[in-house]
């Protein structure tokens, strides 16, 4: 069972969702799962596919320098800095979707706890609802940020949600996002938002574990699924590709701060 990695160098937003995008399609046609480990030129929001967001928290995102775009993928608003961010595409057809996609999910989260022990980190793999609710958990229910939601199966560390995932089942694909926080950003994405408070995103990688963690996942995931990684770059021509593309994912781009598409 082969499987396409890209370790990637940090890129524009646009760019990174235009990317994965591209890699589901060629998950698709070629039958072979892909991982893609990336990072953020920039401190950027991205927003759900059927996400709104209104103009007075697009202006300030513009006014503090925060490019927007829209991600291929479903869930909540996720202001990416700091953190280690991974796609991965699975072909609906490819022998791993042989169990039912809740149970995939859960062997998803199950993966990055083991990638997790092979880095040092002791994380954990939460059902949601297992946890008890307080009264600070009842209000962040009805926050439009992806690091407030409890996931269906939420990967922990220090009790604390770790990784931020988001799913779509494209046609003949699953495309999932996820978002492993390595420290606290400069940028508060409580008041870009204008909520009360500031997100809880104190969690502190060090430069070692991070680099243990990114060699980690391929190999948790070829450890769990038995999957033969090829490592890949992108090449020129399909960097042109991706790139005549990525326009479509842009929603605020500080070179010309100009809205790119409705938000």
């Amino acid at each position: 069972m082969t499987g396409r990695l890209v370790f990637d160098s940090a890129r524009n937003g646009a760019f990174n969702m235009a990317a994965d995008s591209y890699l589901a399609y060629e998950s698709r046609k070629r039958c072979m799962p892909a991982l893609r480990l990336y990072r953020w030129k920039l401190p950027t929001l991205s927003l759900g596919f059927h996400q709104k967001l209104s103009e007075s928290v697009l202006e300030k995102c513009g006014s503090m320098g925060v490019p927007v775009v829209r991600r291929p993928t479903g869930g909540r608003a996720v202001l990416h800095d700091h953190e280690l961010t991974y796609c991965l595409t699975l072909p609906e057809d490819h022998v791993i979707f042989k169990n039912s996609r809740g149970d995939l999910l859960k062997e998803i989260g199950s993966i990055f706890v083991l990638a997790a022990e092979k880095a040092g980190l002791n994380a954990q793999l939460v059902r949601a609802g297992s946890r008890d609710e307080s009264p600070s958990d009842a209000l962040k229910r009805g926050s439009p940020l992806c690091f407030d939601a409890v996931s269906r199966w939420e990967v922990q560390l220090s009790g604390k949600k770790w990784i931020g995932s988001a799913q779509r089942f494209l046609p003949g694909v699953l495309l999932q996002h996820g978002s492993i926080l390595l420290g606290k950003s400069e940028v508060d994405i409580a008041r870009l938002f204008n909520l009360r408070g500031s997100t809880d995103r104190e969690l502190s990688i060090s430069d070692d574990q991070r680099l243990r963690l990114q060699e980690a996942i391929p190999k948790a995931f070829s450890d769990y699924w038995g999957i033969d990684w090829i490592e890949s770059s992108f090449d020129s021509a399909e960097i042109k590709a991706i790139k005549s593309t990525a326009d479509n994912y842009s929603i605020l781009d500080l070179k010309d701060s100009r809205h790119r598409k409705s938000a």
